[in-house]
């Protein structure tokens, strides 16, 4: 008998964490589905503990030894050796409840939903550091994958990767992939394209699925990789062109979503050049045409808060004084002692 859900989860060197995963998964009150772990040549030991704690599993499993080509080959991989009716997508260092499985399964079949969403937590050594639940998709569940996609964009709906099951048939049948190769992004890809083309997307509206944070901030400092998630809205945008999305959809990614996500990774930029006593890439960047053409289209009723629209005038009009907004960063205590703007 085929399974209900194929459970995909990519692991390299996360011995200290596996432990977590597998066990929130040995726990499960729904039996009926399969694990496949992609390794990408762990040298930590995580393989013989995944080997030894899944002797006496109550499901299937299988374990793929493969090249390290980053995690997004690896789901794709995993979605290829699949045979599921759903999909369900999990790290090796992240877990879910004893319900997750159950709950969103059978919401999915009370509805039929191509997409069944649901809560998720932010933790680290101290404990929950932020949780987001589905509710303002769950007033009107079912809902449409258009409505879905609307509110993601617009992020009115807060949706990780581990935080919702897929049908397989709608991944398999409109190919879509992970995209490789890159470290930026590849989830929102994903999960945009998915919400595009489901008919029927449903939600459950509690915590199910927990996201571990290595330490314990949510702080990230800046990567030129940052200039990735761009380019994977910009690939949506032309995605959604080529399948004739509604104007409003389109709208929302050219001179919202992708203005205001250029806005934040500049202020990164700012931050880390200037702790480094370097502006000659920052300025550079400030000059670029393209770049001042995006930030022209960050308006005050479409920025995502009154701060980052200050931020696009400063970036345009007034670059001189961004030496003030350091100082108000430091005063309110959002930069470490290590001068690390990454908040």
């Amino acid at each position: 008998m085929k399974p209900k859900i194929s459970v995909v989860i990519p692991t390299l060197n996360v011995k200290r964490y596996i432990m977590d995963t597998i066990d929130s998964l040995m726990n499960q009150t729904f039996r009926n589905f399969e694990v496949i772990f992609i390794d990408g040549g762990s040298t930590d030991g995580t393989v013989e503990i995944i080997k030894e704690r899944l002797v006496d599993a109550p499901f299937e499993w299988k374990l793929i030894i493969s090249p390290n080509a980053g995690v997004s080959a690896a789901r794709n991989l995993g979605v290829s050796l699949s045979n599921g009716e759903y999909l369900y997508f999990l790290d090796g260092d992240d877990y879910i409840t004893p319900t997750c499985l159950e709950k969103a399964y059978n919401q999915a079949v009370s509805s039929n939903a191509d997409i069944v969403l649901f809560g998720y937590a932010i933790v680290a050594e101290k404990g929950i550091l932020k949780s987001y639940k589905p509710h303002s998709l769950c007033s009107l569940s079912p809902s449409t994958g258009i409505t879905a996609l609307r509110k993601f964009l617009k992020r009115e709906l807060r949706i990780w990767t581990h935080s919702a099951i897929y049908k397989r048939k709608l991944i398999t049948s409109n190919r879509i992939k992970f995209p490789e190769g890159i470290s930026r992004g590849e989830d929102f890809e994903f999960i945009s394209k998915a919400l595009f083309h489901a008919e029927i997307v449903d939600c459950v509206s509690e915590v199910l699925a927990f996201y571990r944070v290595r330490g314990n901030s949510l702080s990230h400092t800046y990567s030129v990789k940052d200039f990735e998630w761009i380019s994977a809205q910009k690939r949506v945008y032309h995605y959604l062109v080529k399948h004739n999305a509604p104007g409003d959809i389109l709208d929302i990614l050219r001179n919202i979503l992708i203005p205001n996500m250029l806005v934040g990774i500049l202020r990164r930029v700012y931050i880390a050049s200037s702790c480094d006593g370097n502006l000659q890439y920052f300025n550079k960047l400030l000059k670029n045409p393209k770049i001042r053409s995006m930030l022209k289209k960050v308006h005050l009723k479409t920025a995502i808060s009154i701060s980052s629209w200050l931020l696009s005038k400063v970036f345009l009009y007034y670059p001189l004084l961004l030496p003030l907004y350091q100082t108000y960063l430091k005063l309110r205590g959002r930069l470490g002692g290590n001068c690390d703007g990454g908040h």
